[in-house]
């Protein structure tokens, strides 16, 4: 549906939180808005590099850095957007649905000015 393309440069990302104050989770569809809203959106493709990479900060692990420069579609239709879990191992690319409720620990994943 919606997949931002890296550059071929050097990537420099920050992690933004996207939930207010005093909210434990927020709606997928809510946090999309407010990721939008925030611009320059980290999509798949930077997650993928990153862990190519290895080059995730160790104190990410605390968060779910979300990549909502993408959006898929998964088999039963729901939008679907990539995120990083510390498995306190190595990290996994997962999928979220936004028809869900996301966690305050998750962390929009941006491209740096």
């Amino acid at each position: 549906m919606e997949n931002v393309k890296p550059d071929d440069g050097e990537l420099t990302l920050q992690f933004d939180e996207f939930a207010k104050e005093g909210e434990p989770y927020v709606k997928g569809i809510v946090m999309m808005s407010r990721a939008k809203d925030m611009g320059r959106l980290a999509g798949q493709l930077h997650a993928e590099r990153l862990l190519n990479n290895r080059d995730i900060p160790k104190e990410l692990r605390a968060f779910y850095p979300i990549f909502a420069g993408t959006v898929w579609c998964d088999s039963q239709d729901n939008l679907c957007v990539p995120y990083l879990e510390w498995s306190s191992t190595w990290w996994i690319l997962r999928f979220g649905q936004l028809d869900i409720d996301f966690s305050s620990r998750g962390r929009l994943a941006r491209l740096s000015k």
